[in-house]
């Protein structure tokens, strides 16, 4: 923008028609996560909103986490119709804005009011939050996301992510253990694409490229089993994984393994544990 353009009174509306150019901003990114988590459908596509808010309003019940009500998440037409929710600098709407500012002498509290939107697009960056929410230390939480929409587009990567959601909902996940999980999740379902694991909380934020590739199906398999089981060997596979993504060597999961085979002759390992090991076991002895 010209920075002698003058504005209007009330600040730039952000909405359906100009969203694209602001999808860099945090919270527009997550209410296009959210438009493609619940309806499998991006912003920038979005032609019939009556459409649209069926098919999102639909899938609410399935994607919230307990605790959470429908009724504060869900769209109706007119939530599109009117650009009355100003962007606060205090946002984290701004947090990719705050980054690319920092080095500027004006201090950033300038873009407050320049910027309104629609109660649509609060609704659904609530929605991203609240769904994509992990937790990674005590009472401690950020945002993830396995951002997989230029190699898979919208339909691939709603399904990776409602199984990364329903996985890592009411864990504790570390970065390697999310780090592994989004990889496994595009070598089983996205056919070896590259994608990137997006992180955020507070005014923190990391993109970090994920290959696709980077793990055999089998291996990919036996760790979302685990994760999914809540297993205690989950972070020791994990960094394994990523220690074979580095070095194509799998002592170290193998190590793993064996003890896990061990404890499971004693009866120490819970069923689920015990099928997602058997089913890897049987993968090595036919390869």
């Amino acid at each position: 923008m010209p920075c002698c353009q003058k504005m209007p009174s009330r600040g730039e509306c952000i909405d359906l028609r100009n969203v694209r150019q602001y999808l860099h901003l945090m919270c527009f990114y997550k209410a296009d996560i959210a438009a493609v988590l619940a309806a499998g459908q991006r912003l920038i596509d979005i032609r019939d909103v009556e459409d649209f808010t069926e098919k999102y309003n639909g899938q609410l019940k399935l994607l919230l986490p307990r605790g959470k009500k429908e009724g504060d998440f869900r769209l109706e037409p007119k939530h599109f119709e009117q650009c009355d929710v100003p962007l606060s600098s205090s946002l984290d709407c701004m947090v990719e804005a705050r980054e690319f500012m920092r080095n500027f002498s004006s201090p950033f509290k300038e873009l407050r009011g320049v910027f309104r939107t629609i109660q649509g697009f609060k609704k659904m960056w609530r929605l991203a939050d609240a769904v994509l929410k992990v937790e990674v230390g005590r009472r401690q939480y950020v945002f993830a996301v396995v951002d997989a929409l230029d190699a898979l587009g919208a339909s691939e990567t709603m399904r990776i992510n409602r199984e990364f959601a329903a996985v890592a909902r009411w864990r504790e996940l570390g970065p390697t253990e999310m780090y592994v999980l989004a990889a496994s999740l595009l070598a089983l379902h996205g056919g070896g694409a590259a994608g990137r694991l997006v992180l955020q909380g507070g005014k923190f934020f990391s993109s970090a490229a994920v290959d696709g590739n980077a793990l055999p199906q089998r291996y990919a398999e036996f760790y979302v089993e685990l994760a999914r089981a809540g297993s205690e060997y989950t972070e020791a596979v994990a960094s394994s994984l990523l220690t074979y993504m580095n070095t194509r060597d799998p002592a170290r999961l193998y190590e793993i393994v064996r003890n896990m085979l061990h404890a499971m002759n004693r009866k120490r390992l819970r069923r689920e544990e015990a099928e997602a090991l058997m089913r890897l076991l049987g993968h090595e002895e036919s390869s």
